[in-house]
Parts: structure tokens; sequence; C-alpha cells
């Protein structure tokens, strides 16, 4: 039987039935024999010949269903309610499957099985901590604590994900904490969290100060956009003489912003001032651009001075960054009716604000209205809609490139740039090397930015990063995004600068070898 085995990792597994079945029942070893065939895939017939032999199901019919839907996983879990593969897959996605398997395997080899075997016994917090730690990065312990916790939300399983987070935090690992309360609070809503961060509360002396447990708990509902709730917990930081971290204070104005809380934020701000911590320069740009944009349109008006096309943009630009859409609005209908008419960067300057929230819709309606008042666009509207287009629906998105297209544009670096940073957030590292290895052959002259983004695609290849989802449709989107941005380039090719070909040619070759410059 062991002679069909070819992976390493079906090997691992291999101990791992061995571990787990031990001391276990005949129908429980039955189980892991099942886990050894669904990972090594070996053919129907063979699976069912060696059931034959060495299984006592009732029928062939019914082992097969039992083959099909055992989760091969659930044998490490302390939940018993269900142990159907389809239960699990809402949960985590395959990636993190194939990383809770390889981790759990190096487990294993190493003598700590029976740390699993007493897990799935019952949900025991200092067991499931001594498990993660075993992890290989951050996100997969993650995933092992979301498969642990799966559908159990009693309160005794809080409790114990109470726990996991304060011996996180005791041992400084602040991040696991944070993300495991995140997981938490999304589990069980809004409401009980508020009892959460009672549990919290209470006997956390035991494990960390009191900051450290608030700030924990803050950070964990911005992460999942629970702004109320991180609202109340900053208020109970204030109530415990405390002061908040700055930077989950910073991220707390920038959710209260994309809401439009613009009241909140005058509160929060006001604060900030008096109490702490002390407004950063993002705070204070993005204030400065609220309040200032109204009161030096009147000083102009008081002073007899008439707001032009500049100060206009300027003005508009301010609210677009502070993400205040609607008084951006209001000053392009002022300025209309002042007898100014947007000009290329009024629009340039409202599309970026309508894609940085997401706002896709809008932007369009604004590219289709320059477009029909004649204003050409420009390589930033280009570049702007480009961005916008990458995070949209793609079925949208095809029809605004389709858009974009009949426009005479002319891509540059930084359409290069926000092109293979997508390829790197939607785990495609290694067609973002692929595409600069292109580029590279036909002399275009990168930037800072870009061999930032090429060190980061070939750092997340070495590093075994997330690899991409199943999402043909928006892989094959970007490259023919990038393959147009190439095409156009390659027949357009004015980076023939001889001053700098030895350069190109020199940094090009750190990355992808020597390349051929003509």
């Amino acid at each position: 039987m062991f002679a069909m085995v070819r992976s390493v990792h079906t090997f691992s597994l291999i101990k791992v039935c061995g571990v787990v079945s031990a001391s276990s029942s005949s129908s429980t070893t039955s189980k892991t024999l099942i886990w050894f065939f669904r990972f090594t895939e070996v053919s129907n017939t063979t699976l069912e010949n060696f059931q034959t032999r060495n299984c006592s199901f009732s029928s062939s019919s019914e082992s097969s269903t039992k083959v099909e839907s055992f989760d091969f996983l659930h044998q490490f879990s302390p939940s018993k309610k269900n142990n159907l593969l389809s239960s699990r897959l809402s949960v985590i996605n395959p990636y993190e499957r194939r990383q809770i398997v390889v981790c759990l395997s190096k487990l294993i080899k190493r003598g700590q099985g029976f740390l699993l075997k007493g897990f799935s016994l019952g949900f025991c917090p200092f067991v499931l901590v001594r498990i993660m730690k075993f992890f290989n990065d951050h996100r997969s312990a993650l995933a092992f604590f979301k498969f642990a916790f799966e559908d159990d939300d009693s309160e005794s399983s809080i409790r114990s994900c109470c726990i996991v987070a304060h011996l996180f935090a005791a041992q400084k690992l602040r991040y696991l904490s944070q993300d495991v309360l995140s997981c938490v609070v999304a589990r069980i809503g809004s409401h009980r969290s508020r009892d959460l961060v009672d549990l919290m509360w209470s006997n956390h002396h035991m494990y960390e100060s009191d900051f450290s447990v608030l700030d924990s708990l803050m950070r964990a509902f911005l992460n999942v956009n629970m702004v109320s709730n991180a609202l109340e917990v900053l208020n109970r930081i204030r109530e415990e003489k405390l002061r908040p971290s700055l930077s989950a204070v910073n991220i707390l104005l920038k959710l209260l912003l994309q809401r439009g809380d613009f009241s909140i934020v005058w509160k929060l701000f006001r604060d900030m001032v008096g109490k702490g911590p002390h407004p950063s320069n993002y705070v204070f740009n993005v204030m400065g651009s609220m309040k200032s944009a109204s009161n030096v349109f009147m000083d102009m008006h008081r002073t007899g001075l008439t707001p032009d096309i500049v100060t206009y943009n300027t003005l508009i630009s301010g609210y677009c960054k502070a993400f205040d859409l609607s008084n951006a609005e209001d000053f392009a209908t002022k300025m209309c009716a002042s007898g100014w008419h947007p000009d290329i960067t009024t629009y340039n300057i409202r599309m970026h604000g309508f894609c940085s929230s997401r706002k896709i819709k809008e932007a369009v309606k604004m590219l289709n209205e320059l477009i029909s008042l004649g204003v050409v666009p420009n390589t930033v509207t280009y570049n702007t809609m480009m961005n916008g287009v990458c995070s949209d629906i793609l079925d949208r998105a095809m029809i605004l490139t389709a858009k974009l297209l009949k426009m005479a544009f002319v891509p540059n670096v930084v359409t290069v740039n926000l092109l293979l940073s997508h390829f790197c957030r939607k785990g495609l590292p290694e067609r973002a090397l692929t595409w600069g290895h292109k580029l590279s052959q036909v002399s275009f002259p990168f930037d800072d930015i870009t061999y930032k983004i090429l060190e980061r695609a070939r750092c997340d290849i070495l590093e075994d990063a997330e690899i991409a989802k199943e999402t043909p449709g928006e892989s094959i989107f970007l490259d023919f995004l990038m393959y147009i941005t190439y095409d156009y380039i390659g027949r357009n090719n004015s980076y023939q600068d001889k001053d700098k070909l030895y350069f190109i040619r020199n940094m090009s070759s750190q990355f992808f070898g020597p390349c051929q410059v003509k």
C-alpha cells in the first residue's frame, strides 16, 4: 500500500494516521485510512478494492458516500457537531487548509502529536496556544484558530477564546491576540461583543495590563469595521485614565471619515488635542483640509478676492482627501456658478476621490461627463481609472476598460507600478516578475517604486506567500491590461536614451539576469 506514496506531504500524513489511530477504535482507524487516500488521490477502483479488503462498511455505495463527505481535519477539532467537508469551506479557504495540514504534520514529526489528540478531546486554550505557536507564520496560525473555533460560539467557548487572547498578549504576541479577538467579534456580532469586553476585562491582570487588553479590543473592533464598539472601548480607555494608541486612533479617524460621521470626527480630534495622544501630521492634514476649506473660501470673499479655478481645485481636493464627497460636490457646484468650468485637473481630483471611496460608478459618470464636454483626458486620468478598474467587479471592469481603450492614453511608469502592485495584491507574484522581465527587455526605465514592488514579489515567492485563490478571470484581466501597456511601450519605445541604457540593464539584471537591450 505504501508503495503508492509519492510526495513529502503524503508521507507526513501517513505518520499522522499512525499517531492518531494508535490507540483508537477500528472505526477511527477507518477514518484515518480514508484521510490517507483522499490526500494521495488514489483512483476510485484502488480505493474500493482496499475498502473491500480492510474496512467493514455495510456496502460499497455507503463507503463511497462516507469517503466523499468526511473531512480529515475534523479528527483534530474539539467540536463534534458536524464532520462534513462542506461545513468547513466557509471557515478556511483551500490554501489555509493546505498550510494547516503541512504544519500539523511537522508538529507530529517533532513528537508533539499528543497535543493534537488532547485538543481534540476538548477546547483547551493552553493547548491551542501551544499548537498555534508551532505554525510557520501568523496567517497559518490564525487559520488554525478559525478552524478550531468553527461553529461553537457558546459562552464557554468564547471564554476560552478570551484566555487564548490573554495568553498571546502575555507572551508578547499582541498581533495574534488582536486577530484572535477579531475572529471572535466578527463571529458573534456587535451586541454580544459588548459582553466580550467584560469577559476580557475580568481577571485580565493575571495576563496583561489595562492598556494592553483595551488596546487589543479596540483594534479588534477596528479590524472588522465595528466602529461603534471601538468608540465604546475608546471611552472606556479614557475612563481608566489611560491614553489610547495614536495608530489605533488614526485608524478609527479614517473609518469615521469614510462613514461621513464628521461630528464624531471633530469630537475625537478635540479629545486628541486636549487629552492625547497628540495628533500626528496625518491627523492635522486631514482636519486642516476639512476646517480650512470653508474658512479660506469665506476669508477670500471678505477681503474682496475672487477664487480662481486653482483655488476651487485645491478646496475640492481637500474635501476628497477627507472623504467628504458631499462638500466636494458643493464646491464644484459653486465653481460652476462663479463662471469657472471644470478642467481636467478638477475631473481627475473628483474621479480619484470616488475611486478611493470605492464609488466606481460615480467615477465612470465623471469620465463620461468630461468626454462629452470635450475635455481631453491625460495620463493621470487613465492611471486613476485603471487603478479603480483593477479593484472593481470584473464584468463592469471589462466594460470600463473598453471605454478607456478609446482614449489616446500614454502609459508611464505609474501605470506599470499600479498594475504590478495589483498582481501582488491578488496573490500573483510570479506574474508580476514575468511582466517585469518583459518590460526590462524593452529597456523600460523602472523607478524606485517598481524595484520595491518586484522585490516584494520575489520575497513572496521565496517565502511561499499566499497563492492566488481561484480567480482566473481576474488573472486574465490583469494580464490583458498589462499586455496593452506592454504593447504600447514596445511599439512606441521612446526609452532608448543611450546615457541610461547601461543603468537600466544593470539594475534589471539584479532581478532577471542579463537582458538584451537593443
